[in-house]
């Protein structure tokens, strides 16, 4: 069996582009990150994907219990591993039992890109520990019996480390420490070979119809601000969050502007209203961003602080916004 694991849209979309080369996949949809999972499913066995849906296990939620559980699952695992497993495609944390014995079980991992912290070793207040360099043996041999399950870019079992977006490589600070290992690394464009592939065109038109309503005013020049959860994940306050974007359209004048915006999922919508209304912003609908390269449809310019998306080839300039945050700092 191949899993490709699934948590983000983005992902999604790089499981059908393997998954056009590899039938054989299993696309596992992360139940808990989708509040459409089930339709997700649906759309994805209508069009002939194999596809399942995985969900946390109860004793994984509990913050007292799940370190316990995942060290007691994985190395279960370890020790007897599902033979049947040969090969993942995987990010995220491993949250669920399926994921924690797939990583124990399978003998080559293909670690995907999973958005922009992906490609830095330190992402606002987090730290990429993917790429952490520790050179204590105690340590590593310690984190290894306890914390198995947290892969690290040396891993034996890391085959290769898949780096999608060009234009983001090209400002990395991990892909050289990828070449450095002799680690096998691939960049793709895979948007424009996934534009040939119908099953992926049917799947996302069925998915996200929202996709055929966006009409842009050729006339004037189309902006897309894109946000990101600041607030929500505990990087900034309310206040900044969205004076980061009011301060910016503050200088755009309307009259030679279409403005739309693009909310993250992950976001309270409502805290824009203010925002949608003094600057007569149009709302764009649900579907990931990326989708935008697939159907073709490029916008003037993208606004954003640091978003994934930002680097899409549908925008044909970019604009990065300062927070008081701080972003990269190797």
């Amino acid at each position: 069996m191949k899993y490709i694991f699934v948590n983000t849209y983005n992902c999604l979309i790089q499981a059908l582009f393997f998954y056009k080369n590899e039938s054989d996949l299993i696309i596992v949809i992360d139940a808990d990150y989708f509040t459409n999972a089930k339709q997700i499913k649906q759309a994805l066995i209508k069009n002939n994907f194999n596809a399942i849906l995985d969900n946390k296990n109860l004793f994984l939620k509990s913050f007292i219990s799940k370190n316990i559980s995942k060290f007691s699952i994985f190395n279960f695992f370890r020790i007897f591993p599902d033979s049947r497993i040969k090969k993942i495609y995987y990010n995220g944390d491993p949250s669920t039992k399926l994921r924690l014995k797939a990583l124990a079980s399978a003998s080559e991992i293909i670690y995907l890109d999973c958005g922009y912290q992906h490609y830095f070793k330190n992402y606002m207040h987090y730290k990429n520990s993917f790429y952490d360099n520790n050179k204590n043996r105690l340590i590593q041999i310690f984190s290894n019996i306890f914390y198995g399950h947290r892969l690290n870019y040396k891993n034996d079992k890391v085959k290769k480390i898949i780096f999608m977006n060009d234009r983001l490589a090209n400002i990395s600070s991990t892909l050289s420490m990828v070449c450095k290992i002799n680690k096998e690394k691939k960049i793709f464009d895979y948007i424009e070979e996934l534009r040939s592939y119908p099953q992926a065109i049917n799947f996302f038109n069925e998915l996200f119809p929202e996709i055929s309503e966006i009409i842009l005013n050729k006339s004037l020049k189309n902006m897309l601000i894109i946000t990101q959860p600041f607030y929500e994940d505990g990087y900034a306050p309310l206040k900044e969050n969205l004076r980061v974007y009011s301060d910016y359209l503050d200088l755009i004048k309307n009259d030679y502007h279409e403005i739309f915006l693009k909310i993250h999922p992950r976001e309270n919508k409502k805290k824009y209203s203010d925002i949608i209304s003094k600057y007569k912003l149009k709302v764009l609908g649900s579907f990931p961003l990326e989708i935008l390269d697939l159907f073709d449809i490029t916008f003037d310019e993208a606004v954003s602080v640091n978003s994934t998306a930002s680097y899409l080839k549908s925008f044909d300039k970019l604009t990065f916004l300062e927070m008081e945050a701080n972003n990269e700092s190797t």
